[in-house]
Order: C-alpha cells, then structure tokens, then sequence
C-alpha cells in the first residue's frame, strides 16, 4: 500500500502528463519529475486536478475523426478542389497557407498549400494543428479542450476559442455532429 506521498507522487505525475500531454520522453520527464514541485514543499491543496465535468474530452482520449468529418462538411461539404476565401483556403477543410506553415514548423513537416488538396493530408494536416493547439489551450487554461474548443480553433486560429465571432462556426459544426 501506498503512503500518502507516494499516492500523491503518483497522482500529481499523471494530471501532469495529461495536462501537458507531452510527444517527447524529456518533456514528460520534465513534465512528470521537474514540474512536480512536491519535492519543493508542494502542498496537496496546490495539485492540480483533472476537470470533473464529464463532457470534458481530453486530448489523448479525444478522437478528432469525428469532428474534422464535420468540419469537412462545414468548409467544403466534402469538395476536395474546393478553393475559398479569395485563393487562401483549399481543399475540404478550406486550410490557409498559415496553418500549413504552423504544421511544419511545430513537426518539422514539409507539407506545401497545395497538399490542403489531397484529403488524406488535409486531413493529417489538421489532426496535427488542432492536436498542437489544443494541448496549448490545456497550458494555458488547465482545461482538456472540447470539440467546441476545436471548432472555434479551426475557424478562429489558435485563439479562436475567444472569439465571439467563431460561436456561429461552432453552432454549424455542432450541428453535423447530432
């Protein structure tokens, strides 16, 4: 059996990896022993807790095929040529050439804006960007983020969860997911 510690090692450790949600075995490292601060004289009061709200999804359990599908529907319902917003949007999930650029800069991909035409890139294309943000969104809000945290990111850049103007966007979306 555990002592109170060790629980609290053990528990502090987990809510660490799945609020920070690391791809890297340093930054779980860090994560996980670094960041702990319970060496330093942590008290349990200041250990962070998971969101109790059950519809909170958590990045490592969210899966986001459901919601790039609605997300498809709503940029493009589903048009793989599909060019909007003035040339800067392409392909079935409308993806601007900033989003490609984030993508290979965060994972040192190579894609170009024409792959937004290949769905099965677009597709990998935005996993990786609203995967990216939403990890951030948990830094900086404590918080797993939702498929309306998603959406709103999707249409509004990494901020987008903010915006009033992305709460109609959300409502579409929400919409094709019922």
């Amino acid at each position: 059996m555990m002592n109170f510690l060790e629980t609290l090692l053990v528990n502090q450790f987990n809510n660490s990896i799945n609020l920070i949600l690391c791809d890297d075995w340093k930054s779980a490292a860090a994560a996980g022993l670094l960041g702990l601060g319970i060496m330093g004289g942590a008290k349990a009061s200041e250990v962070p807790q998971k969101p109790q709200t059950a519809q909170v999804q958590s990045v490592q359990q969210t899966d986001l095929n459901p919601l790039i599908d609605a997300l498809v529907q709503v940029e493009s319902n589903g048009k793989a040529n599909a060019v909007g917003d003035k040339g800067r949007a392409k392909g079935i999930l409308q993806i601007w050439d900033v989003v490609v650029s984030d993508v290979n800069r965060i994972y040192k991909t190579s894609y170009v804006h024409d792959d937004a035409f290949d769905p099965k890139k677009a597709r990998d294309i935005a996993n990786k960007y609203l995967t990216f943000w939403g990890k951030h969104y948990t830094k900086k809000t404590g918080k797993a983020p939702t498929y309306e945290v998603y959406a709103r990111i999707w249409n509004g850049g990494p901020t987008g969860y903010k915006k009033e103007a992305t709460v109609k966007y959300w409502t579409k979306v929400k919409n094709i997911l019922k």
